[in-house]
C-alpha cells in the first residue's frame, strides 16, 4: 500500500522494500498497480521505491510468473534466482549499545556479549550468532529488556563497484630502449 504520490511515481517492474516477519525488509517487484481492491490477507506497506525506472519488463514478468507455475515454485524463488543478486536489497539487524545507563545485573555470558558489542563499531546480530552460537538469542533478549542493547534494520545492497588497476605505456618514449641499460643504448 502507498500514497497518491508514490501510486502515481510507481512503474510495474519496480523494485520496491517492503517488510515482512519482525523488522526484516525484503525486496519486492511491482507486477500489478490498483485500487481499493480487496483480498482475504493483509497487504503489507511498501517501506520505499528502490527504482524510477522497472528493471523488469512486462514480457520478463510474464516468463517469471510462467516458470513459477510450470515448475511449481514461488514466484519469489524465481525473481531470486532469475535476478542478478546486484537488485536483490535485503536487511540485516544491527545491534548497537543503548544510551540509557543502568544497573541492572545480568549474567555472566549476556556480559561477554555486550563487551563484544562495545568493542566493534558496528555488529550484526548474525555475526554475534557465528561467535557465541544459537544461545546467544536469549542472552541478547535479556540485554534488551535490561536496555543495555538496541536493536536496529538496516537496508543494505549487494552491490560492489570492481574497482581494477590499468597500466598504460607512455606513448612519447621508446618502449625499446625502456629497459636498455645505458651501454646498450649505446651499441644499439
Amino acid at each position: 500500500m502507498v500514497s497518491k504520490l508514490e501510486f502515481e511515481n510507481i512503474k510495474k517492474g519496480s523494485r520496491v522494500i517492503v517488510s515482512f516477519g519482525h523488522k526484516k525488509l525484503y525486496t519486492a517487484i511491482v507486477v500489478k498497480k490498483f485500487i481499493n481492491k480487496q483480498y482475504d490477507f493483509n497487504l503489507k506497506d511498501i517501506e520505499f521505491i528502490v527504482d524510477d525506472s522497472p528493471c523488469l519488463s512486462t514480457e520478463q514478468i510474464d516468463l517469471f510468473k510462467w516458470i513459477s507455475e510450470y515448475y511449481l515454485c514461488p514466484i519469489g524463488k524465481v525473481y531470486e534466482t532469475a535476478l542478478p543478486k546486484i537488485f536483490l536489497v535485503k536487511s540485516e539487524t544491527i545491534i548497537k549499545l543503548s544510551n540509557e545507563k543502568n544497573n541492572l545485573e545480568t549474567s555472566d555470558q549476556a556480559i561477554l556479549i555486550l563487551n563484544e558489542i562495545k568493542n566493534s563499531v558496528e555488529i550484526t546480530l548474525k555475526d554475534i550468532i557465528k561467535i557465541y552460537g544459537k544461545e546467544s538469542i536469549k542472552l541478547i533478549d535479556e540485554l534488551i529488556e535490561k536496555n543495555k542493547i538496541l536493536l536496529s534494520e538496516e537496508v543494505f545492497d549487494y552491490y560492489k563497484p570492481i574497482i581494477k588497476s590499468y597500466l598504460k605505456i607512455n606513448k612519447t618514449r621508446d618502449p625499446y630502449n625502456l629497459a636498455k641499460t645505458p651501454l646498450q643504448k649505446k651499441n644499439y
